[in-house]
């Protein structure tokens, strides 16, 4: 079969395309990718599926990016590996697909990640923002963010940030969309979220109002891993030993993976803006940040949340995208950041 996963395998050199390799599938994506374990004599790999949406010249410029990251002094970074004809993809029937390095470790716990994690995971994000930041770096960034943008940040100077502008049209977009919805969903689930996803968009406005400050604000631009999650970041021995799944990389604001990572862990086990705090201190002591940026951290964080929310209405009661197989899992999740917004919100009233 074209597509099996064993069989694109031969077209690595060894050890990768020994009979005793093991695969394993993990969970599959949102967004249609899938990723296998791969384990061989003495190494290990991820096998992944990059989802037949994704550009493929984007693949090859987050390739580029993390073979300098990795090259220059972030081994936290998967290394990525070549067939025997010397490339780092392979394309079978409209899909593109990557062996790299698996990387070890475990992430936070969602209830107890100690300073020292937080601050770990800060330094590597600051470590990653600084090895793109060095004159004439050479990768080449056109396919990973707006023109102006990139521009901009060749020059060192400070722009308005796209993701901030973006967030912003989103909610326009969804907020009078769930507002007006009478669904008749048959899951009497999906009718109660509505309503606290509803009740959450009135408490989080405001902070909307204080994002909104900042659309046309200059902001200094790094390329930013804005898909931070804490399941992203690996740790062993409370040091960072890997981050994973790099695809959502663009140029932007550092405020976008900082607000990322600190808004995964559950608010009961310590309030969002310590969260950020640790993290802003610990990022400073290798690189610089504005004064202002927290503010506009927490403020990314809840309202990227919200957005996220009602996202999760969108797929589950009106477009359909949730296959039916995947829909009480979807359920969880959208609950999950509903009860992350009412959380923060109860801690701020």
């Amino acid at each position: 079969m074209p597509n099996d996963p064993a069989s694109l395998l031969n077209l690595y050199p060894s050890p990768w395309n020994q009979p005793s390799v093991e695969l394993e599938e993990q969970s599959a994506g949102w967004s249609g990718g899938a990723v296998w374990r791969v384990r061989s004599i003495g190494r290990e790999g991820a096998l992944r599926r990059w989802p037949e949406s994704f550009p493929l010249n984007r693949i090859q410029a987050i390739h580029a990016a993390q073979r300098h990251a990795w090259e220059n002094g972030c081994p936290f970074i998967p290394q990525v590996f070549h067939t025997n004809e010397g490339s780092d993809l392979v394309t079978r029937q409209g899909c593109h697909w990557e062996l790299v390095e698996w990387m070890p470790g475990e992430p936070a716990d969602r209830k107890a990640a100690s300073q020292d994690q937080l601050g770990a995971a800060a330094v590597a994000m600051a470590q990653w923002h600084q090895v793109f930041s060095q004159p004439n770096c050479p990768i080449e960034l056109n396919h990973l963010g707006c023109q102006e943008v990139i521009a901009a940040y060749r020059l060192r100077q400070s722009v308005p940030s796209p993701a901030i502008a973006r967030r912003l049209s989103e909610w326009k977009r969804l907020v009078p969309l769930i507002q007006r919805d009478m669904t008749t969903s048959t899951f009497s689930e999906a009718r109660f979220l509505t309503e606290r996803t509803r009740r959450l968009i009135a408490v989080v406005h405001p902070t909307l109002l204080q994002l909104a400050h900042w659309k046309t604000r200059p902001v200094m631009i790094v390329l930013s891993l804005p898909d931070l999650h804490r399941e992203h970041v690996l740790f062993s021995r409370r040091k960072v030993s890997g981050i994973i799944d790099l695809g959502g990389m663009t140029v932007d604001t550092p405020a976008l993976d900082i607000a990322r990572y600190a808004s995964s862990f559950d608010p009961s086990y310590r309030p969002l803006h310590e969260i950020v705090q640790t993290m802003i201190e610990s990022y400073r002591d290798v690189r610089g940040l504005e004064d202002s940026l927290e503010s506009l951290i927490i403020s990314i964080a809840c309202v990227s949340t919200a957005i996220g929310a009602m996202h999760w209405w969108e797929w589950l009661t009106t477009t359909n995208k949730i296959p039916a197989d995947r829909r009480h899992a979807a359920m969880r999740r959208w609950d999950e950041l509903i009860q992350q917004l009412e959380r923060w919100c109860d801690a701020q009233m």
